[in-house]
């Protein structure tokens, strides 16, 4: 009777540990797709997205609007949640990137933060169609790079974006 007993024992013993390895390995693929990166935007042959993703900010193209809030000072995200413009969820456009692969406006003539602040009201001006400072939209920098030598312009919603901000002169 005690070797039947320390047979039940050791197999109760290998199902308690392929129970846990079971369980170990069903814990690593559930946290493995948490951390798995959220798709990237889908755009049409000419660029504009046709379906919201997450996006590095260099990789984003000039007209894109973004959800994360743009309107404090300091550090964003990682990566920026691109949406559609009219899909009431944007906060933001980009009216212009230094890294752009076609310029849609003069690349900063400096990185100080007088000469980005300029490069950035002018680039401001040519998307929405009016001036910055009579604009009822708000405009920022955001710095891909930690030295100001990647950055971009945004146009900003205090509420939310119904549509592309381009020409509008509002």
């Amino acid at each position: 009777m005690a070797a039947r007993s320390v047979r039940a024992v050791a197999g109760h013993r290998r199902r308690s540990i392929a129970a846990a390895l079971a369980g170990v390995l069903a814990a690593a693929l559930l946290l493995g797709g948490c951390q798995a990166s959220a798709p990237a935007p889908l755009r049409n042959g000419a660029g504009a997205v046709l379906k919201g993703g997450v996006a590095n900010w260099s990789s984003l193209e000039v007209g894109d609007c973004v959800s994360d809030d743009l309107t404090t000072s300091g550090a964003v995200a990682p990566q920026a949640s691109v949406v559609l413009c009219a899909s009431g969820q944007a906060r933001a456009q980009l009216v212009a990137t230094s890294s752009s692969k076609a310029w849609s406006h003069t690349k900063p003539s400096s990185t100080s933060s007088d000469g980005l602040s300029q490069w950035c009201q002018q680039a401001f001006a040519t998307f929405v169609g009016i001036a910055a400072n009579k604009s009822s939209f708000g405009m920022n920098l955001v710095s891909v790079q930690n030295d100001n030598s990647s950055v971009q312009c945004f146009a900003l919603s205090t509420g939310t974006l119904t549509g592309s901000l381009k020409g509008v002169k509002k």
